[in-house]
């Protein structure tokens, strides 16, 4: 072994198997021994790791409407700006005030 090695024991389980699944196994076989060396004792003992994996399988759960709400007020906003070139905002003062006309008589 020569060059840099990386240290797996400090990867996750998920970037184990990245690496795993990336690495030039022609050129770098002792790299792939470590590897598999590796994963198979996170499977041996998996409650030693299982902190990690928790915590590695929970940072990477995306908040699904995480930004909603400032999307849609960007669209009710660029609503109200792009109206009048649309030519939307007579035809809904034209609705307001015949609304208002029938409620009023």
């Amino acid at each position: 072994m020569t060059g840099y090695i990386p240290d797996y024991t400090k990867y996750s389980f998920h970037e184990l198997l990245d690496a795993y699944n990336h690495i030039d196994k022609e050129k770098y076989p002792d790299r792939v021994k470590l590897l598999e060396n590796e994963i198979a004792e996170r499977k041996r003992n998996p409650e030693k790791y299982s902190q990690n994996i928790q915590r590695d399988f929970s940072s990477q759960i995306p908040i699904k409407y995480n930004t909603f709400l400032r999307r849609f007020g960007a669209g009710i906003i660029d609503g109200f700006v792009f109206m009048p070139l649309w030519g939307l905002d007579s035809l809904i003062s034209e609705f307001i005030t015949s609304k208002f006309i029938l409620i009023s008589s």
